[in-house]
């Protein structure tokens, strides 16, 4: 009829439109690049960051501009820097997971890791296949398990204290369990991202059908 005839015209038109808008986004994103690259070369630096921060903000779906301040700030070991950008990304865009997992690696570097778990654990909440947060997130309660234990040297090994003392180390290493684990299904032919941990957190959760399996796989990967 000629109302469908006039929703199908009117569809058309918008697709068009839609279609124009989407290539001139394109195209001014790709001169933002190319501008980019002239400072880069120039090395041109207040421009070119000054550059790529425009780029996120009109391009937030472009991982480009993103990547390149990411890289920039690392390459040179600007933590400071670099944290006060993922804090300000986070207040822009609360979803995106890989902010939080680089908070969690700066976090982790200077040895805060209650932290830096935190941080992972939103980072895996909001990417399920975020598979380096998970390998950070299992090794900072590993680490966290060490220095509990550390921390508590001077007890009586013999004690109900000391007792305690393993009952919490083995509750991190719960913990970390999972998290590697779930890296095995993610990255399976990447044994060495998670083979070594799981075989230390088997053993130490007396868990030994689990040793051994992991045992086996880590000699045939040369990995032990």
């Amino acid at each position: 009829d000629a109302d469908a005839e006039i929703l199908k015209i009117e569809k058309t038109h918008q697709e068009s439109i839609d279609a124009k808008i989407g290539k001139i986004h394109d195209e001014y994103a790709q001169k933002t690049k190319a501008l980019d690259e002239a400072y880069e070369n120039m090395k041109d630096t207040a421009n070119w960051i000054s550059n790529l921060m425009t780029g996120i903000v009109k391009y937030p779906s472009d991982e480009y501009f993103y990547t390149k301040i990411i890289m920039y700030y690392n390459d040179t070991e600007k933590w400071e820097e670099l944290e006060q950008f993922v804090t300000d990304m986070i207040a822009q865009d609360p979803n995106k997971a890989y902010n939080y997992f680089v908070v969690g690696v700066l976090k982790q570097q200077q040895k805060d890791y209650e932290t830096a778990a935190k941080n992972y654990e939103i980072a895996v909440e909001k990417d399920p296949e975020l598979a380096d947060a998970y390998i950070n997130l299992g090794l900072c309660y590993m680490f966290l398990a060490n220095e509990y234990v550390d921390a508590n040297s001077n007890i009586n090994y013999r004690s109900a204290a000391y007792k305690k003392v393993l009952e919490v180390e083995k509750e991190y290493y719960q913990k970390a369990l999972p998290m590697y684990e779930k890296v095995e299904k993610l990255l399976p032919n990447d044994v060495d991202k998670w083979g070594p941990q799981l075989y230390q957190i088997y053993y130490k959760l007396n868990m030994s059908k689990e040793t051994s399996r992991m045992e086996t796989i880590l000699k045939a990967e040369g990995l032990l």
